[in-house]
């Protein structure tokens, strides 16, 4: 289990200062980390007021449509 201020320095460690600004004054930022063939979106935001951080793996290669069986509109 991850505590509140491990989840702070951990957030802050990848955010710009002028991130770690916005965060400060807005207790909310949503910002990318990108690797080669892998994508890191991260929402980081105050909860009960602690920093919280709600990670989302996103892939590089997003299913097209047809693949997903939707029908056309």
């Amino acid at each position: 289990m991850l505590t509140p201020e491990t989840v702070r320095q951990t957030a802050f460690a990848l955010m710009s200062p002028q991130q770690r600004d916005h965060f400060v004054q807005e207790f909310e930022l949503d910002f990318a980390i990108s690797e080669p063939g892998l994508a890191l979106s991260r929402n980081v935001f105050m909860q009960r007021g602690f920093p919280a951080d709600g990670p989302a793996d996103i892939t590089a290669d997003m299913p097209r449509m047809e693949s997903l069986g939707c029908p056309r509109s």
